[in-house]
């Protein structure tokens, strides 16, 4: 994993609803995004975890072993109203999401403090 701090909320929505969706474009759509935001925070998200994440098929998006080891780490942090229908502002969801995502961060590093 590289620079794992610069995970932030908005990105594990992205990374849900990817998986959710198996569709970047649909994923866009969800979170009200556009695609060439998805397709740059998907880019961040591949470069933080290391890893493509997600292989295109034709029946849509794979995840990875990395991927669907990651997701359900991610999905216990985020409140399921808050992935496709971001009810809160960022800076609202930042504060929000702050203390797990530091849980997360310390879970990924194997339990070493950031």
């Amino acid at each position: 994993m590289k620079d794992i701090k610069r995970l932030d909320y908005e990105l594990m929505q992205v990374l849900i609803a990817i998986d959710e969706h198996r569709n970047c474009q649909n994923a866009a759509h969800a979170l009200r995004i556009s695609n060439s935001a998805m397709s740059r925070y998907l880019k961040q998200l591949r470069e933080i975890f290391d890893d493509t994440l997600y292989i295109r098929r034709a029946s849509g998006f794979i995840p990875t072993h990395k991927a669907s080891q990651l997701l359900p780490m991610i999905r216990c942090r985020i409140p399921d109203d808050h992935i496709s229908q971001r009810r809160y502002p960022w800076f609202v969801a930042r504060d929000i999401m702050y203390h797990a995502i530091e849980q997360f961060i310390q879970q990924a590093q194997g339990g070493q403090s950031t």
